[in-house]
């Protein structure tokens, strides 16, 4: 999981230079179609199955999963708002997971959540502070998109080891190529060498980032694996700084400071929890 992180925060970097150029819906459709042929090339690689047995859970997977997407690039492609602020606002999927482990999942999760929940959504209002009038908008599609993320993890959860990583990767990668053209279409605008590259880059770590994190949802608890999405915050500052300059203001650190705090009070209420995995 920390390995899809830092293949997800480059994923942002290049999402954001890509759409620099060309629309947003281009930079997503590159890391569905060349994520999906990461996928294929793997798991031929592997010798992986590529056959698919529980087709419900894989089609929410991939229709969630789809909605998170369309809202993160959305987000990520935006020069109105900073990437490590956006990638911040994106990143309140894992309150979601845990809140929805135990309906779902029959995953139970410790007391320490319900102070996680206040302290994630307390860091996201002072993110998006220094520009509300800017932000609110990205915060509320942000918002949005996080909830189906968690759908996605859910399903994805539930799915665990009895499919492939690779081949839930490539369904999932497929079916969102298909709706990511279908709406690059109208707005396409053939993206020049250099942007072309920052896409392939895109598509490569994003497919990269998929098989990493599906694997570690196969292995362990969701809402402890969901946790981890917050280094996101940290390796994207990290990667950001350098490319595009500038540095996070003082509301900016708090407000990030505040929701990875929220990751660690999730993760040490799951990690104090000893109940076998019953999947729902």
């Amino acid at each position: 999981m920390v390995l899809a992180q830092v293949l997800f925060s480059a994923m942002g970097v290049f999402t954001r230079l890509g759409a620099q150029n060309v629309p947003w819906q281009e930079a997503a459709l590159s890391r569905f179609g060349v994520g999906a042929l990461v996928a294929y090339v793997i798991a031929r690689t592997r010798g992986a199955p590529l056959g698919i047995t529980n087709k419900k859970l894989m089609w929410i997977r991939s229709i969630t999963g789809t909605l998170s997407a369309l809202c993160v690039f959305y987000v990520w492609a935006s020069p109105e708002i900073p990437l490590g602020d956006a990638v911040t606002l994106t990143s309140v999927g894992p309150v979601f997971v845990v809140l929805l482990s135990w309906p779902l999942l029959k995953e139970r999760v410790g007391r320490l959540v319900w102070g996680a929940v206040p302290i994630a959504f307390s860091g996201i209002v002072l993110v998006m502070k220094p520009s509300f009038h800017v932000a609110i908008s990205f915060a509320a599609i942000a918002v949005v998109g996080s909830f189906f993320y968690s759908l996605a993890m859910i399903s994805l959860r539930q799915i665990g080891p009895s499919e492939s990583g690779e081949a839930v990767v490539l369904y999932f990668s497929l079916f969102g190529t298909l709706v990511m053209l279908c709406i690059s279409i109208p707005v396409w605008e053939t993206p020049d060498p250099i942007t072309g590259v920052f896409l392939v880059l895109t598509g490569l770590s994003g497919g990269l980032a998929q098989v990493a994190m599906t694997r570690a949802y196969s292995l362990d608890r969701a809402a402890r694996i969901s946790a981890l999405n917050y280094l996101g915050i940290i390796f994207t500052n990290i990667f950001a700084i350098p490319v595009f300059g500038g540095f996070p203001g003082f509301w900016q650190i708090v407000g990030s400071a505040l929701v990875i705090l929220s990751g660690i009070f999730i993760t040490l209420s799951a990690q104090k929890e000893k109940i076998p995995l019953e999947i729902a």
